[in-house]
């Protein structure tokens, strides 16, 4: 068979450019010959299917030739969800549609870059979870059945590719019906151009009247647009704020996603105020990495860090909403600065207090209610039944005014209306704290607290809290206390335990001997010639039942005076009553003992002389001068709470904190009894 020589490249220049205006002329000749009520059916069940719900074009439908065969269809609309509120899901003026041409040779139609003028789209989440932007939902989203597929098949086949897609003047209004919020984002452009299955996009307009601007690219969209898998690389900026986000979406329409997030906050409250959160967090800049993996009721960030002003956070955590919100996980942190979150004691200190003077000049507070320290309000224990979790906190460091913690660890747990903090451990003013609660709101609500503070330098405490560093010491405190109640009233007047507080080695400044052992000591405490004096122990041990407190010893030695007591406080109440008992160490010194009365409320004390006592120690320091020739000296005890003598300080002080030591009282009684 004979062979054709080939052709001559000067014929291929004429050739093909014959070839292809033949087509672009048949294709021409194709749509105007066809009936435009037809090409617009077509069109409008082309994006019927794209938008799974019914789609109306009142205004024409043109066809234009420029730079491409063109499709332009004016005043389109898409209805709502039947739940939602908006007249229209969107309403677009103009879409202008250019087509490929080689498809329509054979009655297809396909759609190569598509532009929207002048749109307005309306995204409404209601209270059962529905997204009016899914389509075919109803108010229910488990029952939405899958959407239909009839106008598909009517305008033929679909190509997978995505058109390239440019806008301007779009704006989209999210409104959650449950919170009837309302965001705004305006594009004044916008683009989505497609190719080789990856996706790039640019926006940039205004987000609730704030500038904003976004680029990425996102592979394998339209898998994503059919409930299959898109990576996407983000990259946004709100005022001064920025977003960086690499990873995968899983399906959009169960927000499955999988993703690495870096980004930098500036300014947080001005970035809350943008987007109408009612969010109150004290932290202005902030930057943060991760990974941010989840579905649509549950958050997992992995390796997560984020830098919060000057602290940092670093961990793991999940966050899941069901029946309850539970937050699990281990977050450490190299500060946390609670001046951020409450107002500190200084600020409190410089608001003035109100009052109201009566016309004698007596003083008396604006409110008719007493002074409580334990409110009556109701807990919000409501807010810890539908909290769960487990949850490890680990800080360097936590600072509140001038007091600061270090070494925080602590594990808390809430599960079936029971918040548990265990293992709480941290360092404070040389010493160290363990200790333990629990709060049970199942039934009657109760709380259980195991607390111990070691070896705390008490000088170095007081300071810290904005106190004079009046006594100084080495400190242990122990307090185990269980109460039932739906406030901290109720929790007080039914508590039951113990407390126990011991410091040993210390000194008193001489203003604390003045208040707490009467004018009389003070030539006692000039005598000496200091300002303080050595502190040997202070000893107070407390039984608690039902919401009284009744002291079992207390006991404060000192080189100059012993002041023991005795009495009780009415948690419930409030009510203090307690007898001190000051008697000199060096009675050739002073010959006056009598006792004193700590009464009022825990929220305003009153601290006085005991009348009778004065009154027998005026009569026996009389009898003494008179039988002595003026050096009478205390040859017994006035009250029976006084402890028993031939002790030195330091064995004293030891029995105390042992607890083996007896009142004169108690080993009067004890001798009788045998």
């Amino acid at each position: 068979m004979p062979k054709h020589p080939p052709l001559p490249t000067k014929s291929l220049l004429w050739v093909a450019p014959a070839v292809i205006g033949t087509g672009i002329l048949a294709s021409t000749v194709y749509l105007f010959s066809q009936d435009l009520t037809s090409l617009a059916k077509a069109f409008q069940n082309d994006i019927t299917a794209a938008a799974g719900r019914p789609v109306t074009i009142a205004g024409p439908i043109t066809l234009d030739y420029d730079h491409g065969l063109k499709v332009t269809a004016q005043n389109i609309t898409v209805p709502n969800a039947d739940w939602g509120q908006a007249e229209h899901f969107s309403k677009i003026d103009r879409v202008i549609a250019t087509l490929t041409l080689a498809p329509l040779l054979t009655g297809t139609l396909s759609i190569a870059e598509v532009h929207i003028q002048d749109a307005e789209i309306s995204l409404e989440e209601n209270e059962s979870g529905a997204q009016n932007w899914i389509a075919n939902t109803p108010s229910t989203p488990a029952t939405s059945p899958p959407a239909s597929t009839d106008a598909k098949d009517e305008a033929g086949a679909q190509s997978s590719a995505l058109p390239n897609l440019t806008f301007n003047n779009v704006t989209l209004r999210y409104h959650d019906l449950e919170i009837d919020q309302t965001q705004e984002v305006h594009i004044v452009e916008g683009a989505l151009q497609t190719a080789d299955n990856v996706t790039q996009f640019t926006t940039h307009g205004t987000y609730n009247k704030s500038p904003y601007r976004t680029a990425g690219t996102v592979t394998a969209l339209t898998g994503l647009l059919s409930g299959k898998s898109a990576s996407l690389d983000v990259t946004s900026q709100l005022d001064q704020n920025a977003l960086m986000i690499q990873g995968s979406i899983e399906s959009l329409a169960h927000n499955m996603f999988n993703l690495n997030v870096r980004g930098h906050i500036a300014d947080l409250p001005a970035l809350v105020a943008i987007t109408k959160n009612r969010i109150d967090f004290p932290v202005k800049a902030i930057q943060m990495e991760g990974r941010v993996a989840g579905k649509r009721d549950s958050i997992d960030l992995n390796n997560m860090r984020l830098a919060l002003d000057d602290s940092t956070v670093t961990g793991n955590l999940r966050i899941a909403q069901g029946e309850t919100l539970n937050i699990s996980g281990e977050i450490k942190t190299d500060v946390i600065d609670l001046n951020r979150f409450f107002e500190s004691s200084d600020a409190q200190a410089g608001q003035p207090t109100k009052d109201v003077r009566t016309s004698e000049g007596a003083q008396k507070t604006a409110s008719s209610k007493p002074q409580r320290v334990f409110s009556s309000d109701p807990l919000p224990l409501e807010d810890l039944i539908a909290v769960t979790g487990d949850l490890t906190v680990q800080a360097d460091k936590v600072v509140y005014d001038d007091l600061t913690l270090t070494n925080l660890t602590s594990a808390v747990i809430a599960q079936d209306g029971v918040l548990q903090t265990k293992a709480v451990t941290f360092n404070l003013s040389g010493g160290t704290f363990t200790g333990s609660f629990a709060l049970d709101v199942n039934a009657t609500p109760s709380l259980t607290v195991e607390a111990t503070l070691s070896d705390i330098d008490l000088a170095d405490l007081l300071t810290s809290l904005g106190n004079d560093d009046a006594i100084s010491g080495k400190t242990d405190l122990h307090i185990s206390l269980n109460g039932q109640g739906q406030s901290a009233t109720q929790i007080a007047e039914t508590l039951s335990g113990s407390s126990e507080l011991i410091i040993q080695d210390g000194t008193v400044k001489s203003g604390v001997i003045d208040f707490l052992a009467a004018d009389f000591f003070r030539a006692l405490a000039s005598s000496v010639g200091s300002e303080e004096t050595p502190l040997h122990c202070v000893v107070s041990r407390f039984d608690i039942d039902k919401g009284l407190a009744t002291s079992k010893i207390l006991l404060m030695e000192t080189d100059l005076i012993q002041i023991t007591g005795d009495g009780t406080i009415n948690l419930g109440t409030e009510d203090i009553d307690i007898n001190l008992h000051p008697r000199a160490q060096d009675l050739s010194v002073v010959n006056f003992e009598f006792d004193y009365a700590i009464g009022g409320t825990l929220a305003a004390p009153r601290y006085a002389p005991k009348a009778t006592s004065v009154a027998l120690s005026i009569a026996k320091t009389a009898a003494g001068t008179a039988l002595t020739g003026g050096l009478g000296t205390i040859g017994s005890n006035v009250a029976t709470g006084v402890l028993k003598s031939g002790l030195g300080k330091e064995e004293l002080c030891q029995q105390a904190i042992d607890g083996t030591l007896e009142t004169e009282g108690e080993k009067n009684n004890s001798e009788g009894n045998e």
